[in-house]
């Protein structure tokens, strides 16, 4: 079955969210699968009524190099893939990450060689500039923008961006967070200019972006060459009006996971124990473990993702201990016997989902769905989300929550 996309029509305002759609059955369904080669590192952007899908790298095998992909495509409504036309960069831009304004796709990078040496060398390709180009849906054709102001990798002396930027637009304007430099690229479509901002803490961020708040997240990277004892969160968002400027940060309490955010909250954990932290607040609330199906037996959080407004968990529910067992040690002592208590099995974990901060759980069914969570491309609408898995099989599904269950609007 596939997934009716019926929304309204772009506008400069913020486009998070479709109507609702008559007759979407919950559940998980399987999409047409993405009609073009297998690819990583793709700009991938949902619109508010399409999902954009362009450029990244072949998947052959990385050790050997591999090639930048210049083609793409997006879902339309009645889930069916249309082909993009050619657009002013045949073979795509190196780093390519995309945000939509509430009119065009802005998609950032830069123009370097097809050919991407091989992973073990640590080094991009060969480039000549950055680039940016957008692509408007309501007359399918792209433009070249000018120039973004890419910050120079001082290990490669390329401008390019070696990290997944965390990007998010709203207003007219997009912004895209460099994690590695911690620098902000900020466009405004009004002007047609491009603003920066500086890292918050001076250097590296660790930076997700929250579509439901038109904000990116971030916290001084933990994994940076100057590790910081700033745990605080920031936030940044675009602006139509100027130039944009970070907050001054919220304290936290416990360890922020900044890779999963959306509602307004962001992953944590506090040694064992799964945590949603309030970005705006700080507070922090454990992640209870619901059995959806018998809520009497004790379960555990064993994975958590926001995705939009919604909770992803995952948790492995014990199973009674089978009875003990008598066998004979003919071996080590003949005659001889032991008793073994095994340990408590699991069984494989199950899925629920709940609206983020305090939907109620509702059970995800589909053998599929942990890809379906982490594959990396995956986008979120009031009534569910879609995710694909580009890299091998080219497959994409779709989740509808139930109808009691989804955001208010």
């Amino acid at each position: 079955m596939g997934l009716v996309l019926l929304v309204a029509c772009s506008t400069d305002g913020e486009s998070f969210g479709t109507r609702p759609l008559e007759g979407d059955e919950p559940g998980t369904h399987r999409l047409d699968d993405f009609p073009l080669a297998s690819r990583s590192d793709a700009a991938f952007v949902w619109t508010g009524e399409q999902l954009f899908v362009w450029g990244g790298l072949t998947t052959d095998d990385p050790s050997v190099g591999r090639r930048s992909l210049g083609d793409g495509a997006v879902l339309d409504a009645g889930s069916k893939w249309r082909r993009l036309p050619d657009s002013p960069y045949p073979h795509g831009l190196y780093g390519s990450t995309g945000a939509w304004d509430g009119t065009e796709v802005i998609v950032i990078g830069s123009d370097c060689d097809e050919s991407v040496p091989p992973d073990t060398t640590g080094e991009p390709p060969r480039c000549t500039a950055p680039a940016a180009v957008a692509w408007n849906p309501r007359t399918d054709r792209w433009r070249r923008l000018a120039a973004p102001p890419i910050p120079v990798d001082h290990e490669s002396g390329e401008a390019v961006i070696r990290w997944r930027a965390a990007a998010v637009g709203a207003g007219g304007s997009a912004l895209f967070v460099d994690q590695k430099s911690g620098t902000t690229l900020s466009w405004n479509r009004r002007s047609g200019r491009w603003a920066t901002v500086p890292s918050p803490v001076g250097g590296q961020l660790a930076a997700c972006a929250d579509p439901t708040q038109s904000w990116v997240v971030a916290m001084a990277a933990p994994y940076g060459a100057t590790p910081s004892g700033d745990h605080r969160l920031r936030t940044i968002r675009p602006a139509s009006d100027g130039v944009p400027v970070w907050s001054d940060g919220t304290e936290t309490q416990v360890q922020p996971d900044v890779q999963s955010c959306g509602a307004g909250h962001v992953m944590g954990n506090a040694g064992l124990q799964v945590m949603l932290v309030d970005v705006a607040t700080g507070t922090s609330t454990p992640v209870a473990a619901v059995d959806v199906v018998n809520p009497a037996q004790p379960s555990l959080v064993t994975s958590a993702s926001l995705v939009g407004a919604w909770l992803f968990t995952a948790s492995s529910t014990p199973q009674p201990p089978p009875s003990t067992t008598t066998i004979p040690l003919e071996q080590a002592s003949r005659g001889a016997s032991t008793t073994l208590e095994p340990a408590v099995g699991r069984r494989r974990p199950e899925w629920s989902a709940r609206l983020v901060p305090d939907g109620a759980p509702t059970p995800v069914k589909g053998r599929d769905f942990n890809l379906f969570v982490w594959a990396g491309t995956t986008v979120a609408n009031d009534d569910g989300l879609i995710s694909c898995d580009l890299r091998y099989d080219r497959s994409c599904v779709a989740w509808v929550g139930p109808v009691d269950a989804r955001p208010r609007r």
